[in-house]
C-alpha cells in the first residue's frame, strides 16, 4: 500500500463521445490495432485522448510512466468495447509494485483491457513503480461505512515491502485497536490532509475495516474511507451516451459486436436525471419518469430508471462534471452483454 496523493483525482475524467453507428467485428487477433478513448488525470489535471494505434497507447503508457515519476498521481480509464467482459465479472482490486517499467505497463495494459480504474505512483526512495487497479470506485458494504471514533495519530508506515518504506501514515487509536487509515486501497501518509483534525484530537470517521498481513504476516488492521457515497451522485446530471457491447460464439469464432447511442445536441431531445438526497430520481426532458436511486451494499449505484430494465451499476468514474457507470450481463442468449452510461452534470 502507498499513499493518494490526492483523492480527487480517483473521482475526474472528461467525456469522449464517437458517433452512433453499429460496429460489429471480428474479435481482433494479437498485433492488431486497436482504438480507444483514455480519460485521465495527472494529480488535478484531468485530460482525454483518442487513440488510433496501439503505438499510441504504448507511447501514452510510457507518458503515464514518466508522469509518476517526476512525482505525479496518475489515474486512468478506457471509455470503449474492446474490454474482455469476463474479467468485469469480479469486483476485486489488483495491486502490482515493481521497479520494471516494461512489466508496470504490461500490467497496465492488461487492467486497460479488463475494464478496470487504474491508479499509479513511484516511489523516488526505493524505484518503485505502485499501481492499483479496480473495477469499481463504490466498494463498499454500505453508503458510508460504520462509525469510528478515535485519536487521530501518525505511526510509522507498516513492512509492507523490503526494504521497509520509511515515513509516518496516518491512523485512528480507539479503546482497543490501532487502525491504519486507507483510501481506495492505499495507507495515508500523514502530510496529506484527508481528514478534519490534528493528531492527538479526538475524531469520527466512516469506513470498512479489515486484516492485513505485512510481508513477515503480521497482522494489522486498516479502516478503509469510503470514496463513494450519496453526497457524490446527488444533483442533476445530463445523459449523454449508452453504449452496448455484446461477445458470442460466431461460426467463425468469437465475435464482438458494438453500437454508441449519444445525445444529439438538440436540446430537445435532452433527458435530465435528478438524484435527490432522500433517495427519489427523477427524469425530465423529452421523457418524463420518477423512481428511486441508492448505492448497493457493494458500492454499486442502483435504480428501475436506468437504461436496459434498471437494476445496479458499477461506478467506474465520478467528479463533480462526469459519471460513467457500467453493468455486465453474462451468459445471456446474446452471449455477454457490457453496457455502458454516461453522464455530464
Amino acid at each position: 500500500m502507498k499513499k493518494i496523493k490526492t483523492l480527487a483525482l480517483l473521482l475526474a475524467a472528461v467525456l469522449s463521445f464517437a458517433a452512433c453507428k453499429p460496429d460489429p467485428v471480428e474479435q481482433e487477433p494479437s498485433g492488431v490495432e486497436t482504438k480507444r478513448t483514455i480519460v485521465y488525470s495527472v494529480d488535478d489535471d484531468e485530460s482525454r485522448k483518442a487513440l488510433e494505434t496501439d503505438a499510441e497507447w504504448d507511447a501514452m503508457l510510457d507518458r503515464f510512466c514518466d508522469y509518476a515519476q517526476s512525482g505525479s498521481t496518475v489515474a486512468f480509464y478506457t471509455i470503449g468495447s474492446h474490454h474482455s467482459t469476463k474479467a468485469k465479472a469480479q469486483n476485486d482490486n489488483l495491486t502490482i509494485a515493481t521497479t520494471d517499467r516494461a512489466e508496470l505497463k504490461e500490467w497496465m495494459k492488461r487492467m486497460e483491457g479488463d475494464g478496470r480504474t487504474v491508479t499509479v505512483t513511484y516511489d523516488k526512495e526505493t524505484g518503485t513503480w505502485n499501481g492499483k487497479a479496480c473495477v469499481t470506485l463504490g466498494q463498499q458494504p454500505d453508503r458510508r461505512g460504520n462509525e469510528y471514533t478515535g485519536v487521530l495519530c501518525a505511526v510509522p508506515n507498516p513492512a509492507l515491502s523490503d526494504p521497509v518504506m520509511p515515513g509516518m501514515v496516518w491512523a485512528l487509536r480507539t479503546d482497543d485497536t490501532l487502525f491504519y487509515i486507507a483510501i481506495g486501497g492505499y495507507l495515508v501518509w500523514s502530510d496529506a490532509e484527508i481528514v478534519t483534525g490534528n493528531e492527538g484530537n479526538t475524531v469520527t470517521l466512516y469506513g470498512v475495516t479489515s486484516v492485513e498481513h505485512d510481508i513477515n504476516d503480521e497482522e494489522f488492521y486498516v479502516l478503509e474511507l469510503s470514496l463513494v457515497d450519496e453526497s457524490n451522485v446527488v444533483g442533476r446530471w445530463q445523459f449523454m451516451s449508452v453504449s452496448n457491447t455484446q461477445v458470442s460464439e460466431g461460426t467463425s469464432g468469437v465475435v464482438v459486436s458494438y453500437t454508441i447511442t449519444e445525445w444529439d445536441g438538440d436540446p430537445a431531445t435532452a433527458l435530465w436525471y435528478d438524484f435527490e438526497a432522500d433517495g427519489t430520481l427523477r427524469i425530465e426532458g423529452s421523457a418524463e419518469h420518477e423512481g428511486t436511486w441508492s448505492l448497493s451494499q457493494e458500492g454499486d449505484i442502483c435504480s428501475e430508471l436506468f437504461t436496459a430494465g434498471g437494476g445496479c451499476w458499477s461506478i467506474n468514474w465520478l467528479s463533480e462534471s462526469t459519471m460513467i457507470l457500467s453493468r455486465l450481463s453474462p451468459g445471456t442468449e446474446l452471449g455477454d452483454i457490457y453496457l455502458q452510461l454516461e453522464f455530464t452534470r
